[in-house]
């Protein structure tokens, strides 16, 4: 099963051991400072206009983070089969 969660400038999402495994994001509020480490796209801005569009990615790394100073979204971390 895919998780879901919220993230928030205290509750960065920090996900460890998912190299290979698909995020995507999707902001509820406009955010800023957008921080993305440890993904094989890399975003070119540092900030998301609240429902703009999505962010989807893949992890490539043992650890990965995103973050923001300001804003708030939704995170889904899907089944390592997915495809």
């Amino acid at each position: 099963n895919s998780t879901i969660f919220l993230i928030t400038p205290q509750m960065p999402a920090k996900m460890n051991g998912m190299n290979g495994r698909r995020f995507s994001f999707f902001p509820f509020e406009s955010i800023t400072g957008l921080i993305m480490e440890g993904f094989y796209y890399h975003f070119s801005g540092n900030s998301l206009r609240q429902w703009e569009y999505s962010l989807s990615n893949v992890i490539n790394n043992d650890t990965a983070l995103l973050a923001f100073e300001t804003g708030k979204g939704m995170g889904i971390l899907f089944d390592e089969n997915y495809s």
